[in-house]
């Protein structure tokens, strides 16, 4: 990034202007920092939505934004909401959770590279869960459809941390747009 040059005569009026630049200068960095984050988090919620879309759970998510700005900056949330599926005798059901782990080996044969000891978190680790690891799969109610439905489970497309992923490769190439 260039560096910002303020320049002024060494007068009474020189010393003016520039203390005029300066605050002319410090007005605008609050306004290119909400524009920064503002377009750091609408790449995440690009990216967020099209790996929702994977999923046929995808249309019980839905992903807004947050900006606000203080003295010190400014800060942006990108929050993921999803349905929570209840059903009596089982533990609630997320479904942003699985869209993000997985549920079921049939689509999540191989435990996800990212998730360590720390992070126990993937296909059998929902509480309750009883039939991750059934290669026929299960059944489950359906109250929208009454009926008993069929299901392998859901494959991990992992929308939030794709969001992630795309706003940290992103930092330095916006700033330069917003600041250069």
């Amino acid at each position: 990034m260039a560096k910002k040059v303020f320049k002024s005569d060494l007068s009474v009026k020189g010393i003016e202007a520039l203390k005029s630049q300066l605050l002319q200068y410090k007005d605008s960095l609050s306004i290119k920092c909400e524009k920064l984050v503002s377009r750091l988090l609408q790449s995440g919620v690009e990216v967020s939505q099209s790996k929702i879309s994977e999923s046929p759970l995808g249309k019980y998510v839905t992903v807004t934004t947050n900006i606000s700005a203080d003295k010190m900056g400014c800060k942006g949330i990108l929050l993921a909401k999803g349905a929570v599926k209840e059903q009596e005798g089982y533990a609630p059901f997320s479904v942003l959770l699985a869209i993000e782990f997985g549920a079921g080996i049939h689509f999540n044969p191989t435990q996800n590279p990212l998730i360590s000891s720390e992070f126990p978190y993937g296909v059998g680790t929902f509480p309750g869960q009883i039939h991750a690891f059934d290669p026929n799969g299960w059944y489950f109610w359906s109250e929208e459809k009454q009926q008993w439905i069929h299901s392998y489970g859901v494959k991990a497309t992992m929308p939030m941390y794709s969001a992630d992923m795309e706003i940290i490769q992103n930092v330095v190439k916006y700033a330069k747009e917003v600041f250069g």
